[in-house]
C-alpha cells in the first residue's frame, strides 16, 4: 500500500509539473508545421515557373506571328535551346524534361487542347518544330517536367510516374501577313 501511495503521489507531481510542456508540444507540432511550410513554398515555385513559362509562350509566339523566327531560322533543337535559355532562371540547365512542339493548322478548332498523359508519362510522339508562313494559324505547347524537392510531400505534388510535376504552357495565334 505504501508503494501504492509513493506512485501516486510522484503521478500527481508530475501531472502538475509544467517544465518541458512546451518543448513537447513543439515536438508534436513541428513536423507538420514545417511539412505546411514546405508545401507552401514548392506550390509557389512550381506556380511562378508555369506563369513564367507561359510569359516565355506568350513572346515566343509574337517572334514568330511577325515572322522574326521561321523555320529556315531554327531546328527543333535550337528553338527548343532559345526557349531554354529565356527559361534559365528557373529551369535546370539542359532544362531536361522539357518538350516544344510548334506547329500550323488549318484552323483553329483543330488545334490541340492539352497535351496527353499516357500512364503517367508525358506523350510527346509527333511533336516538332513546322511553324507556318504568313497568315497561317500556329500554336506553341511547352511541356516540362518540373522536379519535386521536398520528398515528404512528392506523392502528393507529382502527377507523373517519375515523381515530377507536369507544368504546361500554349498559345495559339495567327500569323501576320510577312
Amino acid at each position: 500500500m505504501i508503494i501504492f501511495g509513493k506512485i501516486l503521489r510522484s503521478a500527481k507531481l508530475f501531472r502538475r509539473n509544467r517544465d518541458g510542456a512546451t518543448a513537447v508540444e513543439f515536438t508534436l507540432l513541428a513536423l507538420p508545421f514545417f511539412l505546411i511550410v514546405f508545401a507552401i513554398i514548392e506550390t509557389s515555385i512550381s506556380y511562378t515557373t508555369e506563369q513564367y513559362m507561359s510569359n516565355v509562350a506568350e513572346r515566343v509566339a509574337r517572334e514568330i506571328r511577325t515572322g522574326q523566327v521561321t523555320s529556315a531560322s531554327f531546328t527543333k533543337d535550337g528553338f527548343r535551346t532559345e526557349i531554354c535559355n529565356r527559361l534559365q532562371a528557373l529551369a535546370s540547365p539542359n532544362c531536361e524534361g522539357m518538350s516544344v512542339d510548334v506547329r500550323s493548322y488549318g484552323s483553329f478548332s483543330a488545334v490541340p487542347k492539352g497535351i496527353n498523359v499516357v500512364n503517367g508519362v508525358v506523350d510527346t510522339n509527333g511533336w516538332d518544330f513546322k511553324p507556318g508562313g504568313s497568315s497561317t494559324i500556329n500554336s506553341i505547347r511547352i511541356a516540362y517536367e518540373w522536379p519535386v524537392y521536398t520528398d515528404l510531400m512528392r506523392r502528393y505534388f507529382t502527377g507523373l510516374d517519375n515523381g515530377k510535376n507536369l507544368l504546361y504552357a500554349s498559345t495559339t495565334w495567327q500569323n501576320e501577313p510577312f
